[in-house]
């Protein structure tokens, strides 16, 4: 069975569509800008859908120099709880966001205004979007629909070899003298020296478009073999190893492991020292911050406790990973 991905849909065998929400976002690009604002933002989870904006900043820049900062923790009347492994991550907790934070009603218009027009730029800044884009037109009865730009869509073509190409590798690779911080403020401080660093030493064929190439015969597990004998290199799945636990609602899990394979990645079994990804299902996902979780959810986060990069994604993120994908190309 084949799966395919377009703007509309999830397509599965006989033209079976499950439709999901599209967000109506402004265009990728893919050039070197000396004027934009640099976004970030640092959440409890990845899951628009699920979780929540802690954390917030932007730097305007101007014929390559911030001109302005912006920058707050983001507080809820609701809820301000943040799960230990985000904690642990960002060193953010809720006394910090009660005590330091300012409302979510009082952020988010103050963002944007503050971004106004301007092109959009950050690090897997598709991520960055999806929230925003739902909080404004949840909150401002309008989307964020500017165009924006991924400093990761740089990165891997300046670091064609490399097989991670996240904002910690970048930093350790230009030598910034400190790790990668998970707040938002400093994270646009360090996408904005990356990106000068790119743009300082790119050579002018760094925006050619990329070639599909054939897929490697390593990647035929149990019975699957991949569909197609070329594919996109710089999906956000190819070479990763990817489990998934809980109902699927898209698809089953034959046809999700036959869409990774498709798509050059590793679709595993079980959760192991190699897993890259786990993906919920949604209503999974949904639960598992209140105690209930399965087995393979159990493993992955002891896994994230000793130090392993693995992401815990939700079914509907998965997607939204690939149509981002679909629409850079497209764009």
């Amino acid at each position: 069975m084949e799966i395919s991905i377009t703007l509309d849909g999830i397509f599965i065998g006989d033209g079976q569509a499950k439709k999901r929400t599209i967000r109506n976002k402004g265009k990728s690009r893919l050039f070197f800008p000396d004027d934009y604002t640099v976004v970030d933002i640092e959440t409890t989870g990845r899951s628009p859908e699920w979780d929540r904006i802690l954390d917030v900043a932007a730097l305007r820049v101007r014929d390559n120099k911030v001109t302005e900062t912006f920058h707050s923790l983001v507080k809820y009347a609701e809820d301000n709880d943040v799960p230990k492994d985000i904690q642990t991550l960002t060193g953010i907790t809720e006394k910090m966001i009660e005590t330091e934070g300012a409302f979510n009603t009082e952020i988010f218009p103050a963002l944007n205004k503050f971004i106004g027009e301007d092109l959009i730029l950050g690090y897997n800044i598709n991520f960055d979007i999806n929230f925003l884009y739902d909080t404004f037109l949840e909150m401002l009865s309008k989307p964020l629909d500017n165009d924006f730009l991924d400093v990761m869509r740089i990165a891997r073509r300046f670091y064609p070899s490399e097989r991670h190409n996240r904002l910690k590798d970048c930093i350790e690779r230009i030598h910034i003298d400190h790790e990668q911080a998970h707040r938002a403020l400093q994270d646009c401080l360090d996408t904005f020296t990356v990106y000068n660093y790119f743009k300082a030493n790119a050579g002018p064929g760094i925006f050619k478009p990329t070639k599909r190439t054939a897929t490697p015969k390593r990647f035929d597990l149990t019975t699957l073999t991949a569909a197609d004998d070329k594919i996109d290199t710089e999906n956000p799945f190819y070479q990763r190893f990817i489990c998934f636990t809980g109902k699927l609602d898209s698809f089953n899990r034959k046809t999700a492991a036959q869409a990774i394979v498709n798509l050059g990645g590793n679709p595993q079994n079980g959760v192991t020292k190699q897993t890259e990804y786990l993906v919920l299902g949604d209503t999974a996902y949904s639960l598992h911050g209140n105690g209930t979780v399965t087995s393979k959810l159990k493993k992955a986060r002891e896994l994230i406790s000793k130090g392993q990069d693995l992401t815990i994604i939700s079914e509907n993120v998965f997607l939204d990973m690939l149509a981002d994908r679909l629409n850079e190309v497209e764009s």
